[in-house]
């Protein structure tokens, strides 16, 4: 259990330092905005691997070289995940396609596509983490409140969602 919660945790992280960076918006009461200013689509066509992302948090926390140079750590093994994951859900998606077509459902075959999934975090999952410490280490007080801040913000945009879902 302790296992899962750590997992879901670095996942967790992930995704709102994923969603910090693409969603952030200078200026602007809410975590989207309008994309205007420095935050213009014209900025977000720039990159096509993320790069994008690490200059905008880089900007809005106003990052010194030292901690952009550890952001820049943080992508790239973010990087080299999303790779992984990606061959990962291919092969998965194959696979599912021969459940799907068959009579019945090979629960042992689906168990095995979660255990490799399950597998590939546990691999990344320490790397992504161990990266997230040393960028946290390097933050000051008022960067950390400032990331906070927007977690906040997007955390009250979720459970708005939340509702209009039910």
């Amino acid at each position: 259990m302790t296992k899962q919660i750590l997992i879901l945790s670095t996942v967790g992280v992930v995704v709102l330092g994923a969603a910090f960076a693409f969603g952030a918006s200078k200026g602007q009461s809410d975590w989207c905005g309008s994309h205007v200013g420095s935050f213009s689509p014209v900025h977000w066509g720039k990159h096509r691997d993320g790069q994008h992302r690490v200059d905008i948090i880089a900007e809005i926390l106003n990052l010194e070289d030292v901690q952009k140079e550890k952001l820049q750590e943080v992508h790239g093994t973010m990087k080299e995940a999303r790779q992984a994951f990606a061959h990962v859900r291919m092969q998965t998606l194959d696979e599912a396609l021969g459940l799907v077509t068959s009579d019945t459902l090979d629960q042992n075959q689906v168990q095995q596509i979660v255990k490799r999934h399950q597998a590939l975090v546990n691999t990344f999952a320490p790397q992504v983490t161990a990266k997230i410490a040393e960028f946290h280490a390097v933050l000051t007080p008022e960067q950390k409140s400032k990331a906070a801040e927007f977690i906040q913000k997007w955390k009250n945009r979720m459970e708005r969602w939340n509702t209009h879902e039910a």
